[in-house]
C-alpha cells in the first residue's frame, strides 16, 4: 500500500507530538522527578523548534489578523519581560521562548493540516499517565484536557452522538477519579457546551437535543450518589474547615486586587511572601500579582481578541470548546504559561490559537 507524502508527515508529525505531549504529562505530575525548569525549557524550546522547521509555510505578515494578534501577544510578553527586569527577576529564556519560538509557531500555516492529528496525540499522550493514576489536580488537569481532545476529535470526524456521549461519560469517570474538582466541573461544562453548538449547527430537534442533556445529567445524578465524599470533594474540598467550593481562594483573589494591584507587579515571591502559597490558583490573578496591571490588562485583551477570532470562524466547535475550559480552568488553577509545570497545556495553547488564527485568516478572505 503506498502512502502519499502528506499522510507520511501526519505519521511523523503524530509520533512527535505525541512523544513531546508524553514528557510533558510526565513532568506535569513530576514522574521520574522531571519537573525542573532545564527540563521545561528543553521540552519547550525542542517542540518548539520542530513545529518552526516541520512543514513550514510562511502566512503573509500583511494581514491584518495576523498583525493584531502577533502584537497584542508580543505587548503582552514585553509587559511581562519589563515587570521581571524591574524585580532583578529577568530570565532570557522566557524572552527566547515565548518572545520569539512562539511568534515562529503562530505564522506557519500548515500546522492546520494537522488538525485532527493533535487532537488524537492529545489523547493517546494520556494512556502512560493512566497506568499510574493518582488523586491530584494536576492528573486532573491533563486527564480532563486529553479527554476533551479526544471528544474533539469525535465531532470533527462526525462519529455517532451515542458514541461521543458514552466516550465523554468514561472520560468523566477517569477525571473523577483524580479528585480535581475544578477539572471535573471545566468538563462538564465544556462537554455540555459542544453537545449544545453541534445541535445547533446540525439543526437537531428540540426532542433530541432535550433527551440527551438529560440522559447526560440524569447520568451525573446517579453518578455522583455512588461516589463517597463527592460532596467535600465540590463543595468542601479542605475536611473539618469552613472552606467552601474555592477553598478559600477568594481570600488572596481579593487581597490582591485590594492590596497588592501594582503597576509593574510585585515580584514572582508575592503569593508566598503574603499568603504563604506557592500560586494563586487563577491564572488572571497570577498575572495581576506577580507582573502587575499593565499584564493583567494586556492578557485579557488577547484573550478577548481571541473570543473575536472564534467568532468570524466556520468551525466554532472545537475552537470554543478549547478556550472556554482553557479559560474555566484558568479561573482556580494556574496555567500560566509563562511558569507553568504543565508543559502540555502550554504547547497545546500554542497549537490552538495557530489553528485559530489560521482559519480565522482563511474565514476572513473568504467574506471578501
Amino acid at each position: 500500500m503506498e502512502i502519499n507524502l502528506l499522510t507520511f508527515r501526519k505519521i511523523i508529525f503524530f509520533v512527535i507530538l505525541t512523544t513531546f505531549l508524553i514528557l510533558g504529562n510526565f513532568v506535569s505530575i513530576n514522574a521520574f522527578k522531571l519537573d525542573t525548569d532545564f527540563n521545561r525549557n528543553l521540552i519547550l524550546i525542542l517542540m518548539f523548534s520542530f513545529l518552526i522547521l516541520f512543514d513550514f509555510k510562511y502566512m503573509k505578515i500583511t494581514e491584518p489578523i495576523l498583525l493584531k494578534f502577533i502584537l497584542l501577544w508580543e505587548l503582552f510578553i514585553i509587559s511581562i519581560i519589563v515587570s521581571t527586569v524591574y524585580h532583578n527577576e529577568f530570565l532570557f529564556m522566557t524572552l527566547l521562548i515565548f518572545g520569539l519560538f512562539i511568534p515562529l509557531v503562530f505564522i506557519n500555516q500548515n500546522i492546520k493540516k494537522y488538525k485532527n492529528t493533535i487532537l488524537l496525540s492529545s489523547f493517546v499522550s494520556i494512556i502512560p499517565v493512566l497506568i499510574n493514576l493518582e488523586r491530584s489536580n494536576s492528573f486532573g488537569m491533563i486527564i480532563s484536557l486529553a479527554c476533551l481532545c479526544g471528544i474533539m476529535f469525535l465531532f470533527s470526524k462526525k462519529r455517532n452522538i451515542v458514541s461521543i456521549f458514552l466516550s465523554s461519560l468514561i472520560g468523566l469517570i477517569f477525571i473523577f477519579l483524580t479528585g480535581s474538582r475544578t477539572a471535573v466541573i471545566a468538563y462538564i461544562i465544556t462537554i455540555l457546551l459542544m453537545y449544545i453548538i453541534n445541535a445547533l449547527k446540525y439543526k437537531l430537534s428540540i426532542k433530541s437535543i432535550i433527551v440527551y442533556s438529560s440522559l447526560y445529567l440524569s447520568f451525573l445524578l446517579v453518578f455522583v450518589s455512588y461516589i463517597d465524599n463527592f460532596i467535600e470533594l465540590i463543595f468542601n474540598k479542605r475536611q473539618n474547615t469552613d472552606s467552601n467550593f474555592l477553598a478559600d481562594r477568594t481570600i488572596f483573589w481579593e487581597g490582591t486586587f485590594k492590596n497588592g494591584m501594582e503597576l509593574l507587579g510585585n515580584g514572582k515571591d508575592y503569593f508566598m511572601y503574603t499568603y504563604s502559597i506557592g500560586n494563586s490558583h487563577n491564572t488572571f490573578v497570577e498575572v495581576l500579582g506577580i507582573y502587575g496591571l499593565v499584564s493583567f490588562l494586556l492578557l485579557i485583551l488577547f484573550f478577548s481578541y481571541v473570543f473575536r477570532l472564534i467568532l468570524i470562524t466556520n468551525n466554532k466547535i472545537i475552537y470554543l470548546s478549547f478556550f472556554v475550559f482553557y479559560i474555566l480552568l484558568g479561573f482556580a488553577e494556574d496555567l500560566l504559561f509563562l511558569n507553568s509545570r504543565l508543559l502540555t497545556y502550554i504547547i497545546l495553547l500554542v497549537l490552538f490559537l495557530n489553528m485559530l488564527l489560521t482559519e480565522a485568516i482563511k474565514s476572513k478572505n473568504s467574506l471578501k
